[in-house]
């Protein structure tokens, strides 16, 4: 009859599993992260790139244009673009349930935990996580035709920001989340910005966000030394 053999481990092995499953925790740890804020990353962009349609569409029902930057007292468009772009969603502005830990879909970086309302008209991230190249009547992204393009795999439409409409000569990093440069930017992707240009297609970019460059001389978008990223022709 054989013999039962009863397995024990000792306090010192215990010790050593135990030290061996936290060195290949800390190994690991750093790539899961690098994972997750990778798949962060690409859901943002996957959003741009819904705007980026849904900008196409609205413009194909508005003879060409674009949405407005901004509304106000004088504007039927109180929220700005964000109301003119609903009309062509599924989803209005307001059937949203407003307050931090809501869902706010398209409207909604990942990396942005503050968000309180998919879209205000106020500088922060708990009032949106996107901002859009555009600023009253200039012409820059919004308000304009995307037949006026000139150089739309350059041209900037949306990226990570905290306000509801983009100033391209402001470079005082004012407001900026966690860098500097252009202001009231969303450096939340390993340390950059996700951004849809006008030809609907997306890229990350490295800080620091450059302003609409030294004035050359000249006008429109020559005019500047990286005119082509935010001026339209």
């Amino acid at each position: 009859m054989k013999k039962h053999v009863e397995w024990k481990f000792t306090l010192i092995e215990l010790l050593v599993v135990v030290a061996i499953i936290g060195i290949l925790s800390s190994l690991l740890m750093p790539s899961l992260e690098k994972a997750r804020n990778k798949a962060k990353q690409a859901v943002c962009g996957s959003n741009l790139k819904q705007f980026g349609i849904l900008f196409n569409i609205y413009s194909s029902g508005s003879d060409g244009y674009l949405p407005i930057a901004k509304g106000g007292p004088a504007s039927p468009v109180s929220q700005g673009w964000g109301t003119c772009i609903e009309t062509v969603m599924d989803k209005k502005l307001t059937d949203y349930t407003f307050g931090t830990g809501q869902s706010f879909g398209v409207w909604q970086c990942p990396e942005n935990y503050k968000q309180e309302r998919p879209m205000g008209l106020s500088i922060g991230e708990d009032q949106q996580s996107y901002q859009p190249n555009g600023w009253d009547s200039q012409e820059l992204f919004l308000e304009t035709k995307i037949s006026w393009h000139k150089d739309p795999s350059n041209l900037h439409a949306l990226y990570d920001g905290i306000y509801y409409r983009n100033e391209p000569w402001q470079s005082d990093g004012n407001n900026t989340i966690y860098g500097s440069g252009m202001r009231n930017v969303r450096y939340v992707h390993t340390k950059g910005l996700n951004m849809l240009y006008s030809d609907g297609h997306i890229n990350w970019l490295p800080p620091i966000l450059s302003a609409r460059g030294s004035f050359l001389g000249g006008s429109g978008s020559s005019a500047f030394s990286n005119g082509v990223n935010w001026y339209c022709r």
